[in-house]
């Protein structure tokens, strides 16, 4: 699950509001698309793993997102026949530059991109030079306080890598 902290940042990213149709690609156990679609339009969610679907499934119920409708998917197969124009990848399946084709066809104003791998980050930024974005990337380092014993840790969390993207007007 995305943590709390990474989910506020990419949703900021996103700058969310009632108009937009968010797309979540490699959307895992939905944390980001649930909480998306609490703040816009339509929301989608793909995910190729059973588990992953039908948890996002029951927390739909749960945090009641009836806009939210979730698509068992391999992206870039099962893109919605919408006007996407917002775009969170969480996984991408090895398949950056095929998703980045794929959705060439909507009116994306920003996408965000979550990676933990160099090998990822890298492709994100190919992809999104390749298809004409400016984009910034914003590494993230979270640390969270731990009891041991009578004395606080602080607990070092994988690095993410937030990479946003917006469509280059010229």
């Amino acid at each position: 699950m995305t943590k709390e902290e990474v989910r506020v940042i990419t949703l900021s990213k996103l700058n969310l509001c009632e108009s937009d149709i968010l797309l979540d690609i490699g959307a895992g156990t939905g944390s980001l698309c649930i909480e998306g679609s609490m703040y816009c339009k339509r929301a989608y969610g793909i995910e190729r793993k059973d588990q992953a679907v039908e948890l996002i499934h029951r927390n739909i119920g749960r945090f009641k997102c009836d806009n939210l409708q979730v698509i068992r998917a391999l992206a870039p197969e099962g893109l919605p026949d919408d006007q996407v124009n917002k775009i969170i990848i969480g996984g991408s399946g090895g398949k950056m530059h095929e998703i980045f084709d794929a959705i060439s066809k909507y009116p994306i104003e920003t996408i965000v991109i979550n990676t933990i791998t160099l090998e990822n980050t890298t492709r994100a930024i190919q992809a999104l030079k390749a298809h004409d974005y400016d984009y910034e990337v914003v590494s993230v380092n979270i640390s969270k306080s731990k009891q041991v014993g009578d004395v606080t840790m602080m607990m070092g969390q994988n690095p993410i890598n937030i990479i946003t993207g917006v469509k280059n007007e010229n």
